[in-house]
């Protein structure tokens, strides 16, 4: 029931990834807690029944399902995990697809059981390692060792927050691991015989209230448990350098964010070419964060960052450097028009700025006759450049 990944450019393998771990959870929103008396369950053991589903020159899967058995919940006196053990079905379609650096893996399962923490463990053979997360906004570097709990009058959670990527390379930057995940927010980092990642798919536990002695311990809600059906999606990504040489950050925009094709019709009224950017940034070493219109509804706003540790260089051009055109009439009068498009193109914005993330200015920017806005942001840096248009 794991996986075998073999990187062919980097002469390397990753031997037995992939594979889910069960442990018991006695604990609350804010505190992973497992029972004093816990027992741990992986796949390692099981026996899958594997089965192409899809064999082209462009993508081919193949399924991993296999019947698995946990503790029911956790024992009368929560102490320990149940000795009666359910059957919880789990499937798993592993995706490789020409061109794409990553090995995409979709589970779905039917959580039957209570009190549970389920992972998907990765083990990646590198000794020394640099570990870096994605989080909102930016990428942190973290330690490969938790800190000493005897600092903190408090359990250790090692339990770490993260948003699309978890990044393992060697020091050496010779080559390293991505885990791209969809929807996923924690994992850990164990050292066990080697380092490995261990991605939080379910931490189901029971929601209380300590209220007087008639209602002890009284559960709130079965939702905590997460019971039925559920889907996850996250990928395996081998590549060489670091996080930034390989473009991980590029790769976990391509993961998360699919193409969305749409068809429009030729009109009489089109004046534009055929090929067209609403918005271009260079390098992509700069990523955007948002593009929203003004709070006070006269443009736009296009907010950049940089997570790098180096400063970078870059530019951007909004529509071409282009506001609205002349006279721009209502959506609804649009439709009663059938769509006809305005005969000029637009007018150069107005005004352009950086602003705050509130949108208050803080300094002017110069366009060229082009459209195109040069700018440089500071190793972590977030900026906010708004583009003003022409009044009515």
């Amino acid at each position: 029931g794991t996986l075998s990944v073999r990187a062919r450019e980097l002469d390397w393998m990753l031997a037995e990834v992939g594979y889910l771990v069960d442990s018991g959870a006695a604990g609350n929103p804010w505190i992973h807690q497992p029972p004093p008396s816990d027992r741990r369950f992986d796949t390692l053991g099981e026996r899958p029944r594997v089965s192409c589903v899809r064999d082209g020159p462009l993508e081919c899967t193949y399924r991993v399902a296999f019947d698995w058995h946990l503790p029911r919940g956790l024992s009368d006196d929560g102490r320990a995990r149940s000795d009666q053990l359910v059957p919880v079905r789990v499937v798993s379609d592993v995706t490789l697809r020409a061109g794409q650096p990553w090995v995409e893996v979709v589970t779905e399962l039917d959580n039957t059981v209570r009190d549970h923490h389920l992972r998907v463990a990765f083990p990646v053979p590198i000794g020394d390692a640099v570990h870096v997360a994605q989080t909102p906004l930016d990428v942190v570097r973290r330690p490969l060792d938790p800190p000493d709990p005897a600092l903190y009058n408090e359990l250790l959670q090692d339990e770490q927050p993260f948003s699309g990527f978890v990044d393992l390379s060697g020091t050496d930057s010779r080559r390293g691991v991505a885990i791209l995940a969809d929807g996923l927010r924690a994992y850990s980092l164990k050292r066990e015989g080697g380092l490995t990642i261990e991605l939080t798919l379910l931490r189901a536990y029971a929601m209380r209230f300590f209220v007087p002695e008639k209602l002890d311990h009284a559960e709130l809600s079965a939702g905590s448990q997460c019971p039925g059906r559920h889907r996850f999606r996250y990928a395996i990504c081998p590549h060489s350098g670091d996080w930034q040489a390989a473009r991980v950050w590029q790769s976990a925009e391509r993961f998360l964010t699919p193409l969305v094709a749409a068809q429009v019709a030729p009109t009489r009224h089109g004046s534009q070419p055929r090929v067209r950017s609403f918005l271009e940034v260079e390098p992509d070493a700069l990523h955007v964060s948002a593009v929203k219109q003004r709070e006070d509804g006269r443009g736009w706003a296009v907010r950049l960052l940089n997570p790098s540790e180096q400063p970078v260089q870059g530019r951007l051009r909004l529509n071409g450097g282009l506001g609205p055109p002349a006279g721009d009439v209502s959506p609804r009068q649009r439709v009663k028009d059938e769509f006809a498009l305005p005969a000029g193109p637009g007018r150069p914005w107005r005004r352009v700025q950086l602003v705050t993330l509130e949108e208050r200015p803080l300094r002017k920017l110069r366009m060229a006759e082009d459209g195109w806005i040069e700018l440089e942001l500071r190793p972590k840096q977030i900026a906010t450049v708004s583009f003003e248009a022409e009044g009515p």
